[in-house]
């Protein structure tokens, strides 16, 4: 079952795993796992650096507005 945490958002945009997450907020993968589950919340702090995280991606792009991808010729 897909999740709609901002622990599983940053995660997809950063195309990265629970434990590379988990590395970056100084949580155990599975406390990631449980926080993206909705079963647990993260500590105030590896909160704060997931918020961080998050300021720091860019804005998705509206479908109409991506680049066209590559054409086969």
């Amino acid at each position: 079952m897909p999740s709609s945490s901002l622990s599983a958002a940053v995660r997809g945009r950063l195309g990265i795993s629970r434990e590379e997450l988990g590395d970056l907020l100084e949580v155990t993968v599975s406390q990631v796992g449980h926080v993206e589950c909705g079963r647990r919340s993260y500590s105030a702090r590896a909160q704060a650096r997931l918020l961080r995280l998050a300021e720091l991606l860019p804005a998705a792009l509206p479908a109409e507005a991506a680049p066209p991808g590559p054409t086969l010729a």
